[in-house]
């Protein structure tokens, strides 16, 4: 007889995977693209980008736009410094907001991008964006860089 030792992993997971990893949020109910969901590590309508090679563009005064994906409770409550918040959930409504002209690196609090993934797919597909980065690992690889975030954590 086998024992079930990855039991407490695949629930975590699932945990992770129905809360959208957004702290609170919630993802759109029907996600328009499943593939993002499915496949968050490449996309042909984005780039996966890691914190440090992103903090050297920004610091090198690449006009970046770091949008966080996350609920706005998450994003109140720590953020990184300079993002703008704009919800996953409230993509059909916010995104005018975003400029085209120049890059957005979106980011979440999911470990494989699942929610900032299924964002940049949305905004490529539905709404025409083309210079669209995901943050890998998110906001805590951004904090275990030691680079700023604000917010009432701080």
């Amino acid at each position: 007889m086998r024992r079930a030792t990855h039991l407490p992993a695949l629930g975590l997971l699932t945990a992770c995977l129905l809360t959208a990893c957004q702290s609170g949020g919630s993802a759109p109910a029907t996600p328009a693209t499943p593939a993002a969901a499915a496949s968050p590590v490449a996309s042909a309508s984005w780039s996966p980008v890691h914190v440090a090679p992103l903090k050297q563009r920004i610091d090198a005064g690449e006009p970046i736009l770091i949008v966080d994906v996350r609920s706005a409770n998450a994003f109140a409550f720590s953020h990184i410094q300079g993002a703008v918040s704009l919800p996953w959930s409230e993509l059909a409504t916010g995104h005018a907001s975003l400029p085209k002209d120049r890059f957005i690196a979106l980011y979440c609090a999911c470990p494989d991008e699942h929610t900032s993934a299924g964002a940049a797919q949305d905004l490529a597909t539905q709404y025409g964006y083309i210079k669209l980065l995901v943050m890998v690992g998110g906001i805590g690889a951004w904090q275990r860089a030691g680079y700023p975030v604000t917010g009432q954590s701080q």
